[in-house]
């Protein structure tokens, strides 16, 4: 199967947070090196993963999700884009480069693509074993990936409607000891009981989008980010259920100053406007016709997230139609000449009286999932 994944909290009387940094000497980090600062190069670093497996029947339709992602970051962004991309055969990487090359165009200036195979630590290579072949290979890019400084990791069921660099723009805003950024779109921990994890109640970071400062996780205390990774996976292992979503969960719910939190709209979640088909109790902040990410109503949608591979298969035909937009999109054409065509196959769904798609009952659906790229295509 293929899936393209100090600070202490001081509180005052009124519960305020302010002044979070630097607050206790045992904490406190170095002030950060030149080799330790993102600074504003000529190249954006993505981290794609690809895995093949025995008998795996999904390969295709994922390699068809993975070659709609890329196309959403080659037709968006206005900075020449690295993507490496980890997989455990080669004949994957080979294959993706082939689908890119049959758009017909001359890709190279605008994105790359690196093979980068995937290897475990060692004693914890396990968790191919135990996990899906691919999932936990996200929480060990900062060693697959020595010299990269940064980089920021996509599912391969996330589609772009959003310029790149706006999200690696967020680099920025990290503080001195926060060395990865997440969303906190994950409803799935309102039935999580026996483990900690990062977020308001019963909402967990959903790792799908991250933002990964390379460079800090490999000098992370107690033997980098690795190190944690293997605290955890010894202590909950048999609880596990979520694979590496639990893992970043506990070690940002333990630890939340290494994290920075993403707005909703860069990961905005297929449940963030429908019922989580996956939910087995009841979550009192959800339910048909409700949009739970506020901020995308005035600013669009920049990253839509089928979680998990939900592209495709008509599970959720506001999130098929923009999938299948993309799929069939020319990328020779003016991206603004053919937006209407989308609008309007938004608009058919929202309208259907018969097998009406759960999300198109959020008031003002069609700007929420199109502002941002409407407004960014004017500029292209």
């Amino acid at each position: 199967m293929v899936f393209i994944c100090i600070v202490v909290l001081k509180f005052d009387d009124k519960h305020n947070i302010e002044g979070i940094l630097g607050e206790h000497n045992m904490l406190k980090q170095e002030e950060p090196t030149d080799s330790d600062i993102v600074k504003d190069g000529n190249t954006v670093n993505v981290v794609i993963t690809a895995c093949e497996r025995p008998g795996d029947n999904n390969l295709t339709d994922h390699m068809v999700q993975l070659n709609t992602l890329l196309k959403t970051i080659y037709l968006l962004s206005t900075t020449p884009v690295t993507v490496y991309f980890l997989h455990n055969q080669e004949n994957i990487f080979k294959r993706a480069v082939l689908d890119v090359k049959e758009w017909g165009l001359e890709t190279q200036h605008k994105i790359r693509l690196k093979s980068v195979p995937i290897s475990y630590p060692q004693r914890l290579d396990s968790m191919i074993k135990e996990f899906k072949t691919c999932s936990p290979a996200r929480l060990f890019i900062h060693e697959m990936l020595p010299d990269v400084d940064a980089a920021i990791f996509l599912d391969s069921d996330v589609i772009l409607m959003d310029n790149i660099q706006n999200l690696w723009n967020y680099f920025r805003h990290f503080s001195s000891a926060q060395l990865v950024g997440m969303a906190a779109t994950e409803n799935i921990y309102n039935e999580v009981k026996n483990l900690p994890y990062y977020g308001p109640p019963g909402v967990g970071l959903n790792g799908g989008v991250m933002l990964l400062n390379l460079t800090r996780m490999r000098a992370m205390s107690g033997a980098g980010f690795t190190g944690s990774v293997r605290w955890v996976y010894s202590k909950y292992q048999s609880l596990l259920w979520r694979a590496d979503q639990d893992i970043l969960n506990i070690i940002f719910g333990t630890s939340p100053w290494y994290m920075y939190e993403l707005p909703c709209t860069w990961n905005y979640v297929m449940w963030q406007c429908r019922v989580d088909a996956w939910a087995k109790e009841n979550n009192p902040r959800t339910w048909d016709g409700k949009n739970q990410c506020k901020g995308a109503e005035k600013r669009g949608v920049s990253i839509m997230h089928g979680d998990p591979a939900k592209f495709g298969n008509n599970f959720e035909p506001l999130f098929e139609a923009v999938h299948k937009f993309w799929l069939n999109y020319n990328v020779a054409e003016r991206l603004v000449d053919s937006l209407p065509n989308l609008r309007d196959s938004i608009k058919q769904v929202v309208e259907r009286k018969e097998g009406a798609s759960p999300c198109s009952k959020v008031e003002g659906i069609e700007h929420i999932l199109l502002y941002r790229l409407e407004t960014l295509a004017q500029s292209l």
